[in-house]
């Protein structure tokens, strides 16, 4: 079961910091850019055509930041290579842009370049670029991808999903948590997520950047779970969606906390998932499955 430790740190450290209610964050006012929304820029996810990417866009004056999702198949092992990115750079006079990754030893490498579209397009022409470095000692995947692409609007996420889910086991049992609790979480149970996507809050929390985030906000039922019943959204960006990527942290009934993340790629596919209990007496309890449109 140590795939279960490990995917559930990799999935914490995804997750914004807990927002607080302080004026440093702050709904987006500048006037909209062509480019503000949430993008597919190539591939897709669903139908795995590879490299699958997606993010979410928005521009403050001549800043550009985005949020996203990437995916590719590694070429040497046939294993996937999943990441996820921040994009920032700068619209020039003549409107063309380029956006870039940090310079981070041994991970993918992103670059997009493209043109602000005319106001009311539906899409968006341009280049991108998906690379890791040279393969270093232990480096277990090489990927070198670039391309045209014409990005398209993804659907909002707005609506209701249930489904029965798997019931994940942490191993060992955290001792804060309850094992005789854990033990009588069914195998099985059924989960309902309601969530709506909003518009880009800003956290201006560093005076030289600033994190534009696409936040959701919704609720979540959970069946037959000695722990707890339901829960609500977080308040400010600790729930986002970048791309087809979904973050989002409940607050439950018990006072513990539910780490949610899955993809979402249209009300078509449903919206696929991990998640994991944060504190409480079901801290490391996990759950996993697909949850389909009510």
């Amino acid at each position: 079961m140590r795939w279960l430790v490990l995917g559930v740190a990799l999935m914490l450290s995804a997750f914004p910091a807990r927002a607080q209610n302080n004026p440093s964050q702050n709904s987006a006012t500048a006037q909209a850019s062509p480019l503000d929304g949430n993008w597919r820029i190539t591939g897709d996810l669903e139908r795995k055509v590879y490299p699958a990417i997606s993010m979410s866009i928005y521009v403050n004056g001549k800043q550009v930041s985005g949020w996203g999702t990437s995916k590719d198949v590694c070429p040497t092992w046939g294993g996937a290579y999943t990441a996820d990115f921040r994009v920032t750079g700068t619209i020039e006079p003549d409107g063309s842009f380029h956006l870039r990754t940090s310079a981070i030893p041994y991970a993918a490498q992103l670059t997009f370049s493209g043109k602000v579209p005319a106001a009311g397009a539906t899409g968006w022409e341009g280049h991108y670029a998906f690379q890791t470095v040279p393969p270093a000692a232990g480096q277990p995947c090489g990927i070198d991808r670039s391309g045209a692409f014409t990005a398209s609007p993804l659907a909002p996420l707005r609506g209701a999903f249930e489904g029965k889910v798997m019931r994940l086991s942490p191993f060992p049992i955290p001792q804060e948590a309850s094992a005789d609790l854990i033990q009588r979480t069914p195998t099985q149970l059924r989960l309902t997520v309601a969530l709506r996507q909003g518009g880009f809050l800003m956290d201006e929390r560093k005076p030289s950047e600033f994190y534009p985030y696409l936040t959701l906000t919704g609720t979540i039922r959970v069946e037959n779970c000695p722990c707890f019943t339901g829960g609500k959204t977080i308040a400010g960006t600790a729930s986002t969606i970048e791309g087809e990527m979904v973050k989002v942290r409940f607050e439950m009934d018990d006072q513990s906390e539910i780490y949610f993340q899955g993809t979402y790629s249209g009300a078509d596919t449903g919206l696929s998932f991990v998640a994991v209990v944060k504190s409480g007496k079901c801290h490391g309890l996990g759950f996993s499955g697909t949850l389909n449109p009510e």
